[in-house]
């Protein structure tokens, strides 16, 4: 059985949205596949877990998601859709679903998402390096990982985006390599 964590409630005021929209996900789960965990947080950043239909005081999150196969993040606004969450389920090596960090903190940005939008228009492109094979034309190693994901000499993490312009190189993509 997969053991899925539920994260809603939050500190935004969306808290009220976030919670009917966990319910309705959490309602509509296959319970025979999914070991539910409900992780709620309440409108001063409190952490809890229903256990039983009561909610616990959590007092170690990394702990609590360490012990999760996925994470499904129903934050929303604040907390949630800015990459904050997504950020700490990076670190923890926690896989979830959704929108990873740059792309969870753009969507809340709507100035960097219009200069994004912008620079697309005149020529400048986000370099794609994620799981591609090392080109040091492209990309900056910075730091070699081991992985069960990718073969040797790719790209297992992007540190930092790079971009082209017309095709040049503006700023190498940091990344982390799969060692040989």
């Amino acid at each position: 059985m997969i053991k899925i964590g539920i994260i809603y409630g939050g500190i935004s005021t969306e808290h009220d949205v976030s919670v009917m929209s966990a319910n309705s996900i959490i309602e509509n789960l296959d319970k025979s596949k999914y070991e539910i965990h409900e992780i709620y947080i309440n409108k001063y950043g409190k952490l809890y877990e229903k256990i039983d239909g009561q909610n616990e005081e959590i007092y170690n999150i990394i702990w609590t998601l360490k012990e999760l196969d996925v994470v499904f993040p129903v934050l929303h606004g604040i907390g949630g859709e800015d990459g904050t969450i997504q950020g700490m389920l990076e670190l923890l090596k926690v896989p979830y679903v959704g929108c990873g960090v740059l792309a969870s903190a753009v969507g809340m940005d709507k100035v960097y998402k219009q200069m994004l939008t912008e620079l697309d228009a005149i020529g400048v492109k986000p370099i794609e390096a994620l799981g591609k094979e090392f080109d040091p034309d492209l990309h900056n190693a910075v730091m070699q990982v081991e992985s069960e994901e990718y073969e040797p000499g790719t790209v297992a993490q992007e540190l930092q985006k790079g971009y082209t312009y017309k095709d040049n190189v503006v700023r190498h993509s940091m990344v982390a390599v799969v060692s040989e």
